[in-house]
């Protein structure tokens, strides 16, 4: 009887552990470009802009005429920068439940190295699915 118990418990622990790990899926943008520029068209409220947005088009065409056409549905920038050297390197995107976790990582410029004396702003535009639930994170 006891025997019984033990692998009644087992097999609940096991099925516990199983159904509340939940796995996040990794996901690949269908396109990405980085850069970077002097623009300060690039400040807004968050950090990012989708193509909800009524300003998306207008901040586009500022970055690179020759992205419009292409399907980007997504800018992410990492804030205005004191000079240049700075760069956003987009990492990846994890979908966990519903929602869409799009990491970056934020590099600065190595020591000691030349750098242009002017205001920049780092970003990332990207071409992703399902911009409904979406969080941005920039490491």
């Amino acid at each position: 009887m006891s025997l019984n118990k033990v692998i009644i418990f087992f097999n609940l622990f096991l099925f516990s552990c199983t159904s509340n790990q939940i796995q996040a899926e990794q996901i690949k943008p269908e396109q990405v470009f980085c850069g970077n520029t002097m623009g300060q068209f690039l400040k807004f409220d968050k950090n990012y802009l989708t193509s909800k947005s009524k300003k998306f088009e207008e901040v586009l065409s500022n970055i690179n005429l020759n992205s419009i056409n292409k399907g980007y549905n997504l800018i992410v920038t990492s804030g205005q920068k004191p000079t240049g050297g700075f760069s956003l390197k987009f990492k990846n995107i994890k979908k966990k439940k519903e929602i869409f976790y799009v990491n970056f990582v934020d590099m600065k410029p190595p020591k000691n190295s030349k750098v242009t004396f002017a205001i920049t702003y780092p970003y990332c535009i990207l071409k992703i699915e399902n911009l409904d639930k979406l969080k941005i994170s920039i490491k």
